[in-house]
């Protein structure tokens, strides 16, 4: 989970995503720090929530469509998906979180 988080982060400030970047970032502290609260802030509106979440981070439009920042939104998308499915193997169910991670899945069997 550290090394996906990691990799999300660091493809956020690649696009200048900070606020994004630094929401992952804190959830990354919590994991060494407090890993009940980690689940939490994973689970939180700033990774599925409406515009300015993780979740909502285009990185398509963010690179003006090119093709290299349309690869690095399916790849996050994909991640995104990774994180959804680690949340339900801890129990969490999040409707919102399960809504957008079977829309990524869609877009991703689409090649979108």
């Amino acid at each position: 989970m550290r090394e996906l988080l990691s990799q999300i982060e660091t493809l956020l400030r690649d696009y200048d995503c900070v606020y994004e970047a630094n929401c992952v970032e804190i959830t990354l502290r919590a994991l060494n720090q407090d890993p009940a609260h980690f689940w939490d802030l994973l689970n939180s509106n700033e990774w599925w929530g409406e515009s300015g979440s993780v979740c909502q981070v285009d990185l398509a439009i963010q690179s003006g469509f090119t093709a290299e920042g349309r690869e690095d939104s399916r790849r996050l998308r994909g991640w995104l998906i990774e994180v959804h499915d680690a949340l339900l193997e801890q129990g969490i169910n999040n409707p919102r979180a399960s809504l957008i991670a079977a829309e990524f899945r869609k877009w991703a069997a689409s090649r979108i």
